[in-house]
């Protein structure tokens, strides 16, 4: 190991500790649990099918799906995303071509801090594969089914990642048709890539009953403003919108640096914006994990051009570039740590707490009602052997399926619920799972058992009340 690479491996192995750690203490969240209760609780061709209800397709699912249908505890998907995040700290330390301090201004960012580390998703999956691509860039028409497979499997991630992998497949495909005399050798990987894209179309068709089947169902003209606010300074107030204003004028800072290196590239990203962009304002406006996925394509457009021999005389704009990038990174550094540290301090979900203390009373024999059934299917995959029943879909379950009856249930009352669960269960002593503290005007049947702690610190703010019903 010589001194030029000392450091990398010393960084690398405090970014393995600190996500190690993180991860221990995560409380998985109902968007993460969704992922390993369907590889858990569906057989492979059920997965399939389910898939269009879900409205990504399934990499991360197939992924999950040998240990989640093993019966390994979920713990294993957070041992499997770590994985991923590791595997992109190194691919980011070794092989990217930035210089030292913005390779480790990117691995100890908010994103991959926090947010591709210690959130179990798809979108990390999503962002191996970016970097992978760009490693293998230079090659690409030297190893063309590598590089094709792996933007296949980019398009089969997440629905965020198709745009990326549409236009890589567009801006090849002109490369080729416009350089190669020998076209021919590209016919085995352009036939991967093809079934690559097929498979995740074919996933994508929504099922006949699937909620929200519009290319267009919500307008949000502000979501892409957002959007770029969060992904250059997450977690910072957008106070008067000099945040916006700044995140704005660094992207076009960084399109404009990335035009004079590479128009077809440039394309790229250009495309990959409009496609994402569409998805904010079209069909959901996303968060930050999503939005983030902007910036890691500024990184991915850099990660190629700077390969480019041409592209390594440093300018004094694109000195500015870099580091307001790495002042972006730095910046959004802080956040990390902070959700890092209060990860430690509070719990981001209570599923797990909550499960457990069923699990551990006689409450467990009791029929267990959740509503909503959004947030009691986070404690699904801690208890063992025994289902929910779900009052909006008036059925027991485990994972969310988003089709009609969810829809037309997802909004009935507390009281509604418990009128629902009283003619299914009549004169049964039921434990009631719920996200909220009843009513006085109902509580009077009914006996808290177990309540949340105040704080709870993820993004869906899972608290729970438990009661037991009715009162002995």
């Amino acid at each position: 190991m010589g001194h030029k690479t000392t450091w990398k491996y010393i960084a690398l192995l405090c970014y393995v500790g600190l996500t190690a750690s993180a991860i221990a203490f995560h409380e998985p969240w109902r968007d993460e649990a969704q992922a390993w209760l369907l590889a858990r609780d569906l057989p492979l061709g059920d997965l399939l099918r389910h898939i269009h209800y879900e409205g990504s397709p399934a990499l991360w699912h197939l992924l999950l799906y040998p240990f989640a249908s093993a019966g390994l505890p979920m713990y294993w998907m957070h041992i499997i995303h770590g994985c991923i995040a590791i595997s992109i700290a190194w691919l980011i330390l070794f092989k990217a071509p930035f210089p030292p301090w913005l390779k480790i201004g990117c691995i100890f960012s908010y994103f991959m801090l926090w947010e591709y580390a210690v959130i179990a998703r798809s979108y990390s999956l999503g962002v191996l594969l970016l970097f992978l691509i760009a490693w293998h860039y230079p090659n690409r028409h030297a190893s063309p089914l590598r590089y094709l497979l792996l933007i296949a499997l980019l398009f089969n991630t997440n629905v965020h990642s198709i745009f990326p992998a549409a236009a890589l497949s567009l801006v090849y495909a002109f490369e080729v048709v416009s350089n190669s005399k020998n076209w021919r050798r590209y016919v085995p990987a352009g036939l991967v890539l093809l079934m690559g894209i097929s498979v995740s179309i074919w996933q994508l068709i929504p099922s006949p009953d699937t909620t929200n089947q519009s290319l267009a169902h919500i307008f949000s003209w502000r979501a892409p403003f957002i959007a770029f606010a969060n992904a250059y300074f997450p977690g910072i107030p957008r106070t008067a919108y000099v945040t916006i204003g700044l995140a704005l004028l660094i992207a076009s800072l960084h399109i404009g640096l990335l035009y004079k290196r590479s128009r077809s590239i440039t394309a790229v990203l250009i495309m990959s914006y409009a496609g994402l962009i569409y998805l904010f304002v079209f069909k959901h406006t996303g968060s930050v994990r999503h939005h983030g996925l902007l910036l890691m394509l500024v990184l991915f457009t850099h990660w190629i051009t700077s390969q480019n021999p041409s592209n390594v005389k440093q300018t004094t704009w694109s000195r500015v570039g870099e580091f307001s990038l790495l002042g972006c990174l730095v910046l959004s550094s802080f956040i990390g740590f902070q959700n890092y540290v209060n990860e430690f301090r509070h719990p981001f979900s209570d599923a797990r707490a909550t499960a457990q203390f069923i699990q551990s009373t006689s409450y467990a024999e009791y029929p267990l009602i959740g509503h909503p059934s959004i947030k009691a299917s986070s404690l699904s995959p801690y208890l063992e052997g025994k289902q929910i029943w779900y009052a909006d879909i008036e059925s027991f379950g485990s994972y969310i399926t988003w089709n009609g009856t969810y829809e037309n249930g997802r909004d009935i009352s507390v009281a509604e619920a418990l009128q629902r669960a009283e003619d299914t269960f009549p004169g049964e002593d039921m434990l009631l799972i719920l996200d909220e503290a009843l009513p006085d005007s109902l509580v009077q049947s009914f006996r808290l058992v177990y309540s949340s702690p105040d704080r709870v610190i993820g993004y869906g703010e899972e608290r729970y009340f438990l009661y037991q019903a009715p009162i002995d």
